[in-house]
């Protein structure tokens, strides 16, 4: 036997329990769980439904406008062991090198949240961006050449796990999406080490072979969700994702403070698609008036145009027709210049 493959054997030592590659993997990486302001771009008419109504709309992942959403990181995983094979034991290699993305409903999220433990799920998403002003994201709501698109500064607590209610069945992950290949290359060469360190550890077997084997392909699943192609890196994304066990799609509703009961899961036409989304209730109740509601908003942009002082009336007189408070928030002026 040659000296490395002694060593290799010498590492294999421990027997396989419960707690293999406990808590060794990170699913709330660094870019999922941050903070930031971020900023959801709407149509007027989008605006005016997320103010009167008080909830968002997460779109089904399989249904977004890129074609490559999800299936991005195969093309990220195909480069990685390409040229990371020769880092790893050939028998490690084969147990998760052919892990892909393939559809858009798995039983994955389980091994993260234990109340999805055998479930199937299908991921919703709600896109913002971290620019306030992204021309690239107003040129989306432009129309006979001017821009007509508003953006809601999204108290980003609002829409945080914790608030939720987990009743519901709607588990709530967010972040940055990345978009560079160096970037994506780290992030799963950081992922395959921490499942291997540990790997290495125990004695060969089929059942440790299975355990890391479904920790990858939990860990690929989630963050097929943040990986992007970089030529939409022009819209500095921060996305939610609003994970779903499909047996509970249908019942899924949540009620008002005055007691109504909303069904959440809906469709909507999409460029001629029947288009599947879940409303997201944003909204709460000020501490010191438990019986007065408001909605977490903390600003509103409006788009590159020449008739600014207008549009900031409209939003303003609108929002004093609303039967709740909204408090503290600004509207800003797009600094883009426009061309006359």
């Amino acid at each position: 036997m040659r000296k490395t493959e002694e060593i290799s054997l010498s590492l294999h030592t421990k027997h396989v329990t419960k707690t293999v590659l406990s808590n060794r993997i990170s699913y709330k990486r660094a870019f999922i769980g941050d903070t930031c302001a971020a900023y959801h771009y709407t149509s007027p008419e989008g605006l005016m439904g997320i103010l009167k109504n008080r909830e968002i709309f997460f779109t089904d992942a399989e249904f977004l406008n890129d074609a490559s959403e999800r299936k991005n990181i195969n093309e990220d995983l195909n480069r990685f062991w390409a040229r990371c094979k020769k880092d790893y034991e050939e028998r490690f290699i084969r147990v998760l090198s052919d892990i892909r993305v393939n559809a858009y409903e798995d039983y994955r999220f389980g091994t993260i949240d234990k109340a999805y433990k055998g479930k199937a799920c299908r991921y919703f998403v709600l896109s913002a961006s971290k620019d306030s002003d992204s021309l690239s994201m107003w040129k989306y709501y432009a129309k006979n050449g001017s821009y007509n698109g508003y953006n809601i500064g999204l108290d980003t607590l609002a829409l945080q796990d914790t608030w939720i209610n987990r009743e519901q069945g709607i588990a709530i992950e967010y972040g940055s999406v990345i978009y560079e290949d160096d970037e994506k290359y780290y992030q799963i060469k950081e992922a395959v080490n921490h499942i291997y360190e540990s790997w290495i550890q125990y004695e060969y077997s089929d059942k440790l072979d299975e355990k890391i084997r479904g920790e990858f392909e939990t860990w690929v699943s989630l963050n097929s969700l943040f990986f992007k192609h970089k030529s939409f890196s022009t819209e500095e994304e921060y996305r939610y994702v609003a994970v779903v066990p499909t047996e509970n799609i249908k019942i899924l509703s949540y009620t008002t403070e005055n007691g109504s009961n909303v069904q959440m899961y809906n469709f909507r036409a999409v460029d001629g698609v029947l288009t599947p989304y879940i409303k997201v209730p944003i909204w709460g109740t000020d501490d010191l008036d438990l019986k007065a509601t408001f909605w977490n908003v903390a600003s509103i942009g409006i788009a590159p145009c020449l008739n600014f002082e207008l549009k900031k009336n409209g939003v303003i007189q609108f929002v004093k027709s609303l039967p709740y408070r909204v408090e503290n928030f600004q509207i800003n002026k797009s600094k883009i210049p426009v061309r006359y």
